[in-house]
């Protein structure tokens, strides 16, 4: 057992001590992980990665020469760009098919903001959706086991999500539609100050957009880690695209650069 795991299992063994109905759900709510992701930890199913090292150490309170050596009992990683990700859940494209429309990622993403409520009506508000669409969408969640509802509050039941990539799907399609056009109302709606909007325009080697592509889910990845931390307010959609100004088929071969890296 990695030393970290035995200081996370004497914090959990004290605080029984203290009160024997305290639960492993429980202190996984301390440590601002899900239940699973806690116990897979605990035995050594799932790396701890920095990311929810951090996490737990302000979650615990750590004293800062505290959160420190517990910082460096996580075993060395070969990979460290991965780490510095933290932990993602892969969604299966049926599952993705059943709550591929926007709000329902928004759903559990409003879990983290301090002052929200399990209330359909509250939800609703804040997202601009119908009660209808509210009422749904969380009882697919639920169903799905991705979210939870206790003692009025949204609890998301893994960890972050992401979906397939490079796989053909009308549910993904869907999904960067509805994305798309939102971030079209915005530039029309939203203030500046509350947004960013950039477009490049560029002469590609297609030898190099496997390699873009990487750089660019592993950003998204890391701009995700920067923007969870401190203290969420605001729900916010993120949006990349990289895509040719015409049908690169109609001049290249795209299967001779398939496995360019």
């Amino acid at each position: 057992m990695e030393a970290y795991q035995l200081t996370l299992l004497e914090i959990f063994e004290e605080r029984r001590r203290q009160n024997s109905s305290y639960s492993l759900r429980a202190f996984a709510r301390s440590c601002g992980v899900s239940p699973a992701s806690i116990s897979q930890i605990l035995s050594s199913k799932r790396r701890l990665t920095l990311k929810s090292a951090k996490r737990i150490a302000e979650r615990l309170a750590f004293a800062p020469d505290q959160k420190q050596k517990f910082l460096a009992l996580r075993p060395p990683t070969k990979n460290l760009e991965e780490a510095e990700l933290g932990e993602r859940e892969r969604l299966d494209l049926d599952r993705f098919r059943l709550i591929a429309d926007w709000y329902h990622y928004a759903i559990l993403s409003l879990g983290q903001l301090q002052e929200h409520k399990a209330s359909a009506a509250w939800i609703s508000n804040k997202l601009g959706i119908t009660r209808a669409e509210t009422e749904s969408a969380l009882q697919r969640l639920i169903s799905l086991k991705l979210l939870t509802i206790e003692k009025g509050k949204l609890r998301q039941s893994t960890s972050p999500l992401v979906s397939t990539n490079d796989v053909p799907s009308a549910a993904l399609r869907k999904h960067h539609r509805q994305c798309l056009d939102r971030a079209g109302k915005a530039l029309e709606e939203i203030q500046v100050e509350w947004r960013e909007f950039g477009v490049m325009t560029m002469a590609l080697d297609p030898k190099k957009l496997p390699q873009a592509k990487k750089m660019i889910r592993q950003f998204r990845q890391q701009i995700a880690a920067l923007c969870e931390s401190g203290k969420p307010k605001l729900v916010y959609h993120f949006c990349t695209q990289l895509f040719p100004v015409n049908h690169p088929e109609k001049f290249l071969d795209l299967k001779e650069y398939e496995n360019e890296s």
